[in-house]
């Protein structure tokens, strides 16, 4: 027995203290299982972050999209709500009667169609008084739908050589209207 004496007997020791190693051998595995667990809730965690950043970049971008939207609305309301132009020079026609202009001549150029307007190009020959000429002009250029006046010029007329503020004018003027597709 002095043999044994100095050895440790592993039945023994468990048979004494089996709850004991029973309830390490339960801890022991419940940290395995934890570690586990924990390790795939950590992975989900990472996914689920990693998503939430996509989702969000995707969110900006809508957002831009949408500022970007309105803008484009905003720029369309600026030009002609058609390329036609009958329709143009009918509308600019009426301003010209309401200033009290006479129109002599319109003459429409070729349109030039690029990727997101229409240039509609004219050329207008009127005759009015300078007051109503001027006021012609700004009711074009204030006009809520996009024109620009290119080129203008006033010419006295040949036969009116009287005195006076009131001259009647010939006009020549070079419009662009635009309509945004």
């Amino acid at each position: 027995m002095g043999s044994q004496a100095g050895e440790i007997n592993i039945a023994e020791l468990l048979t004494k203290h089996k709850s004991q190693v029973v309830m390490g051998a339960v801890v022991v595995l419940s940290l395995f299982l934890a570690k586990y667990l924990y390790s795939q809730q950590i992975q989900q965690y990472d996914r689920l972050k990693g998503e939430i950043t996509v989702e969000q970049d995707k969110s900006a971008a809508l957002e831009r999209i949408v500022l970007i939207d309105s803008r484009v609305k905003e720029i369309r309301k600026q030009g002609w709500d058609s390329s036609d132009f009958n329709t143009i020079s009918s509308r600019i026609g009426e301003m010209a009667i309401d200033s009290g202009v006479r129109i002599q001549n319109v003459e429409p150029t070729d349109k030039d169609n690029q990727e997101y307007y229409i240039m509609i190009p004219f050329r207008i020959r009127a005759e009015g008084e300078t007051k109503n000429l001027i006021q012609f002009i700004k009711k074009v250029e204030t006009y809520p739908m996009l024109t620009k006046i290119r080129h203008l010029e006033l010419l006295r007329r040949s036969e009116d050589n009287t005195a006076g503020s009131d001259r009647t004018l010939n006009a020549d003027i070079q419009l662009e209207a635009y309509y945004f597709k």
